[in-house]
């Protein structure tokens, strides 16, 4: 596909690990989206430069991409995406862009409980997105959740679907890149059990539930989270004791897991980066591999953008209905980054954007 014939995006964000990883996807070679501006609202100064003048970390392909301020982005662009890589204050733009004829991606918590923006991680299903575009609207925001909710769900929703969730209780080691952050501060290096500084509890609580559900109705899991951060800067690490709706088997839950597909119309795209920076986390040896293929057989843990390793343990409790698993994932391409990236590619394919 020709630059040409990419689909024009506006990025709302110039700096930090989401912004950059974005900027690394929508370089890749088959990307069918060009990066027409990079909108900033934190550094006014580098409004009228080039991307390559600014010395931040970019593809060779994005030297010449303009930085405006974010005034004239909602003014003056007409790229009908945006992808929003913004936080707090700066996420109220939203409405203005999304109202006038462009979709806006959005990575953060501003609009992501709203009631007609739909939280989706692609790879799980898109039955909210669908809905979003099935009736006319004032405007279409389409959310991507945190990025261990993202992790989360990409195995929460074949059990979920299969058997049936009732709780869930999640325990958490989460990079420092989702903090917003390029390096592991020194203090965190060494204070490995250090809580997240923002509403990371809340966020795990509430928006698997939103994930699994639908607009109107989210699912009805009781979740309850203790969130850390840990000390590499890419990946999060969840251990989550789950209780399910009914009796299951281990051969049941293994077979749910096994029939985990992503839609075909993302399959096989590389979000390409290298696996994160990371200390090795000990799983078990029951251990399954997700991919946006589908599910197989994993001997070591090693991690890729792309890939949830899931380990299995022991079924238990009086009912045989409560099993403890281990995830490890990349949180800028399961979240961040890489979860609106492959929305923005779903609604390509489907023409709901072109």
């Amino acid at each position: 596909m020709s630059r040409q014939e990419a689909t024009s995006v506006l990025q709302l964000g110039l700096d930090g690990p989401v912004n950059t990883y974005f900027r690394n996807i929508i370089a890749e070679p088959g990307f069918p989206f060009r990066l027409e501006a990079i909108a900033t609202a934190s550094h006014p100064e580098l409004a009228g430069k080039r991307l390559g003048k600014t010395g931040l970390k970019h593809p060779p392909v994005l030297t010449k991409v303009p930085i405006i301020n974010l005034d004239t982005a909602i003014q003056g662009t007409d790229s009908p995406v945006a992808f929003s890589g913004l936080k707090g204050e700066a996420a109220a733009h939203y409405d203005n862009l999304a109202a006038a004829d462009r979709v806006v991606f959005a990575n953060d918590a501003a609009y992501r409980m709203d009631r007609d923006v739909p939280l989706t991680n692609t790879y799980v299903g898109s039955s909210q997105m669908d809905e979003l575009f099935s009736v006319p609207r004032s405007r279409h925001i389409v959310a991507v959740g945190n990025c261990t909710s993202g992790i989360g769900s990409t195995v929460f929703e074949p059990l979920h679907r299969a058997i049936g969730l009732a709780s869930l209780r999640l325990d958490t080691l989460q990079g420092w890149s989702s903090a917003g952050l390029s390096e592991i501060p020194k203090d965190g290096y060494y204070k490995p059990t250090k809580m997240p500084d923002d509403d990371e509890k809340d966020k795990l609580e509430t928006e698997p539930r939103k994930m699994l559900g639908s607009l109107e109705q989210p699912a009805d899991i009781h979740i309850s989270a203790k969130p850390k951060r840990s000390t590499w800067l890419d990946g999060h690490y969840i251990e989550a004791d789950v209780t399910f709706r009914r009796p299951t088997s281990s051969e049941e839950v293994e077979d749910a897991l096994r029939s985990f597909r992503a839609p075909k119309e993302v399959r096989g795209f590389k979000y390409g980066e290298n696996s994160p920076r990371r200390k090795p986390i000990k799983l078990t040896n029951r251990q399954l591999l997700l991919t946006d293929g589908g599910c197989g057989f994993q001997p070591l843990p090693r991690l890729h953008p792309m890939r949830v390793i899931v380990s299995l343990g022991e079924l238990t409790g009086e009912n045989q209905d409560r099993v403890t698993i281990k995830m490890v994932g990349h949180n800028l391409a399961l979240g961040a980054a890489g979860g609106s990236a492959s929305n923005m590619l779903l609604a390509r394919q489907r023409g709901y954007i072109s």
